[in-house]
Order: C-alpha cells, then sequence, then structure tokens
C-alpha cells in the first residue's frame, strides 16, 4: 500500500507521459484489482455499475461513456479498497511522499523555474498540472494525515497547499477541520468557507454558476450516461463555453446517472453519520464546487476515505447510535478505538 501511495501521484509527468488523460488513471486500473485481490464488488456499487453500463443505450456519445463506465468501476474498486483496509495509514504516509514531489516542484515554479511544463503562466501545480488539483488533493491528505496523527508528514506538502493559491484547497481543510473544533468555531469557520465558495470573486466564478444552470436544464430521471457532460457545449453572448465538467458533483451525478446518483448520494450521507472522517467532510464540501470524482488522485483519495469510513456500516445500528436528536451529530465518533473525540456519551 506504501508504494501504490507514493506512485499514484508522482506516475504522471505532464508533457511526457501524456495531457489529455492523467496516467493515474491507467496506475488505478492495474494496482486496484492486485490490491483487491480480485475480491468482488460490493452489490450496491455492482448495481451502480451495471446502470452505468446500460447508459450506453441512449448516450449521446458511446466513447465518452465507456471512459465514464470505466471512472465508475475505479471509484468502486477504490471503495471497496477503502473497506478491506484495516489500517490505512502506509496507504498516507506513501502518498504524503509522492506529493511532497509536487509541493518541492511547486517551490521552484513559484520562483519561475518550470521544471514540468504548466498549463499556463503562474500555474503552481506540481506534477498535477493544475494548480487547484494540487491544492484540493494537498488539503484531503492533509486531513487524513489528521485524523491518524500523523503529523510529520503535515509540513511538506504545506508549500503545495499555500503557492497553489487555490482557495478551494483552504476551504476544504476548513469544512473538514470544523466539525473537530469546538461547535461555535466549527460553525464558524464552515460558514466563513462557504461564504468563500458563494462568493464570485473571478469571472471563473461566473462561468461556474452558468455551467451550473445549464447541468440543471438538462436534469432527467435516467440521466444522459456515464461521463456525458463532456460532450455538452454552452453558447453565451460572449463566447461558446466546453467546460467538460459541471464543476459539483452532486449536480454531474445527478445529470449523467438520474435516480442511480443516490447510491453514492446515500454512501456520502450514511458515512457523514456513521464515521465523521474529516476527510469525507472536505470530500463533501470540495465536491459542490470542483470535480474531484473525475481527476484521478482526488478520486482515489475520496472514494478510498468514504469506503474505509462505512467499515462496519449497518443501518440498524446507525439509528441506535444516533437515536437522540443532536444538533451536530457529526462531532461524535461512533467507532470505540475514537471514543477520545466524543463530546458526550452516546445513549444504547
Amino acid at each position: 500500500m506504501f508504494y501504490f501511495g507514493l506512485l499514484l501521484p508522482v506516475c504522471f509527468i505532464p508533457g511526457y507521459t501524456g495531457a489529455s488523460i492523467p496516467t493515474q488513471w491507467a496506475v488505478l486500473c492495474l494496482a486496484l484489482p492486485i490490491l483487491l485481490h480480485y475480491a468482488p464488488i460490493s452489490r450496491v456499487w455492482f448495481g451502480f455499475i451495471a446502470f452505468a453500463i446500460l447508459g450506453t443505450l441512449w448516450t449521446p456519445q458511446v466513447d465518452d461513456t465507456i471512459f465514464g463506465v470505466m471512472l465508475v468501476v475505479l471509484w468502486g474498486l477504490s471503495f471497496q479498497l477503502g473497506q478491506s483496509t484495516e489500517d490505512p495509514t502506509p496507504l498516507y504516509k506513501g502518498l504524503a511522499y509522492g506529493l511532497s514531489i509536487s509541493s518541492a516542484i511547486a517551490i521552484f515554479q513559484w520562483f519561475g523555474y518550470a521544471p514540468i511544463p504548466v498549463a499556463y503562466k503562474g500555474n503552481v501545480a506540481g506534477l498535477l498540472y493544475n494548480r487547484t488539483i494540487l491544492g484540493a488533493t494537498s488539503a484531503l491528505l492533509i486531513l487524513c494525515l489528521l485524523q491518524h496523527r500523523l503529523w510529520f508528514y503535515i509540513p511538506s506538502l504545506l508549500p503545495g497547499l499555500i503557492l497553489s493559491g487555490s482557495r478551494g484547497g483552504w476551504v476544504v481543510l476548513a469544512c473538514g477541520v470544523a466539525p473537530r473544533l469546538h461547535w461555535s468555531v466549527g460553525v464558524f469557520c464552515a460558514l466563513t468557507a462557504i461564504l468563500l465558495i458563494l462568493a464570485p470573486t473571478s469571472p471563473s466564478d461566473i462561468e461556474r454558476l452558468t455551467i451550473w444552470a445549464s447541468a440543471i436544464h438538462g436534469l432527467s430521471w435516467f440521466g444522459w450516461s456515464a461521463n456525458s457532460f463532456i460532450s455538452i457545449y454552452i453558447l453565451t453572448p460572449t463566447n461558446l463555453m466546453h467546460p467538460e465538467y459541471v464543476h459539483n458533483d452532486y449536480l454531474q451525478l445527478w445529470f449523467e446517472f438520474g435516480l442511480a446518483a443516490l447510491i453514492p448520494f446515500t454512501a456520502l450521507g450514511c458515512a457523514l453519520v456513521w464515521y465523521p472522517s474529516m476527510a469525507v467532510w472536505g470530500f463533501a464540501i470540495l465536491a459542490t464546487f470542483y470535480f474531484p470524482l473525475y481527476t484521478p488522485t482526488t478520486a482515489f483519495i475520496c472514494c478510498f476515505v468514504l469506503g474505509h469510513s462505512l467499515r462496519g456500516f449497518s443501518p440498524s445500528g446507525l439509528i441506535i447510535r444516533h437515536r437522540r436528536p443532536d444538533l451536530l451529530p457529526w462531532v461524535i465518533d461512533p467507532r470505540p478505538e475514537f471514543s477520545q473525540y466524543r463530546s458526550h456519551p452516546i445513549p444504547l
């Protein structure tokens, strides 16, 4: 697991190993079945994959949908790996070492030396090509390291988070840590982060609102098939946009899968109540303004953490553990090994 975590952030070198399709997708396709020892995917995720395959019957573009089905399979495999992994710390350590290389390259890029090609001038992104991806991945991994008290590995990730200039990375970090703080401080941090998301401060934010409106207009009961939004073009009074992604995974899943999107939505909701990991909260927030499920490193981390958070999950246990009303149920960790974080005893 350590070497897989080390390989994933560094296997893609922009300009050398590809650009359109990051190498990480290929590494995930090869490594996940091996790490799982070809274990079968859970029935729920298998049903979601089956629906994604069925979407090829009504897709506007078959090639894009086949790639989208591959993404859905990788989400399921990453989720299953998280559920079957008892101790994720070797993986997080490997990811930290690998992402530290991008963090170091970001320092050179900040001073104007670009050993790795970048999308545009001033784009401090390390090996991840896009500064938003670097900031979001660093924030998600920092939350994972904080969750398991791996303090030693955090400082090397900070240059990438800071120098990327990604506002979203700080929002993810703030919203992930907020539930661990005193409720008043946590609510303040969460509200501040949400205001940073909602306040349009650049042309890209206005474009994002336009994309969301177009996606909402195209919602349907059964969706348009996996990865179908990549075929959408948006005509505005000033230009023709080809966004490729909705920049909101909730909307994109609903757009592409219709009612079947309730499967990942339910899994996320159960994880937020059953075992409120900081990284799960960070993923839930990141998905509101970016597309973490459609970029390889963030997709793997998010699905892995989601699966690990739902280890031992049972609907009946969820009802028993949270039968008493609580204004902030996410500050409670129902697992015995995390009892030191509980705000008050849970009646059983």
